[in-house]
């Protein structure tokens, strides 16, 4: 028995937030190669000594999980979302924007979920690639995150140029690395042409308009958590696996 992360996600609450994550009761059984553990009468002394072991771990699991909140399960992560028809869309599209399923995320470049969740949406781009199509909106969460707002212009001043997906990988690749002195460097491993237009940019502040459209956007819709994907009148709350974003996908073919 094992404790896995269920849940994960950076939230504001009022005036101060968090990045956490709950946790769920899991069982995993390992199975051994070659037959059977035990085929005779006789007990292999080890064997008794490892099954010993294991149901005294378990005992103990089992007291401390009695005094762990219960954890959601991925159900409860995922509620009806009725405003998802008129959702208007981005002009920032991860990869297609061609599929007839559309994600909307609304995510945080210093949200340490955000990054982790990445890998889940590009192996779910893989496996539904004919019919999914992702686009990003800006929810920078400043009371928690001090770089999210300006890792945000950054990414609008690299779509300025045409180079926003790799804007977006590369800002989450270096997360742990963001000060207010990495834009231009990010800028240039993203691969953006003009390296004085993307500073001119980052200057004068002119991505902030898109970025603000994306938090008056999710503020009218409620949404305090990064990252929240919206997937044909579902929301979903956190950094979700990818079993469980499969399972929202197939439900909105």
């Amino acid at each position: 028995m094992v404790w896995r992360p269920a849940n994960r996600s950076c939230r504001v609450r009022g005036a101060h937030g968090a990045c956490s994550h709950s946790l769920e009761w899991r069982s995993e059984r390992v199975a051994a190669d070659g037959g059977e553990l035990m085929h005779t009468k006789r007990v292999d002394p080890v064997v008794f000594l490892l099954c010993a072991v294991a149901a005294a771990m378990g005992f103990l699991a089992v007291r401390h999980s009695r005094q762990l909140p219960a954890s959601p399960t991925p159900a409860a992560l995922i509620k009806p979302f009725e405003h998802s028809e008129r959702l208007p869309m981005s002009d920032r599209w991860l990869g297609s924007r061609d599929g007839p399923i559309t994600l909307v995320e609304f995510a945080d470049f210093q949200c340490p979920f955000c990054a982790q969740f990445v890998s889940v949406l590009d192996s779910a781009a893989r496996e539904h690639h004919d019919s999914l199509s992702v686009n990003f909106r800006h929810l920078p969460l400043r009371q928690i995150h001090p770089l999210a707002y300006a890792a945000a212009v950054a990414a609008e001043c690299g779509a300025a140029q045409d180079r926003f997906g790799a804007m977006y990988r590369v800002l989450y690749r270096m997360q742990s690395e963001l000060t207010d002195s990495i834009w231009h460097r990010a800028a240039t491993l993203a691969g953006v042409p003009n390296a004085k237009s993307f500073d001119a940019c980052m200057r004068s502040r002119s991505g902030t308009a898109a970025v603000a459209r994306d938090l008056a956007l999710a503020d009218s819709l409620g949404l305090t958590g990064t990252p929240s994907l919206i997937v044909r009148g579902r929301l979903i709350n956190g950094s979700v696996s990818l079993r469980v974003l499969d399972s929202v996908i197939e439900s909105a073919r």
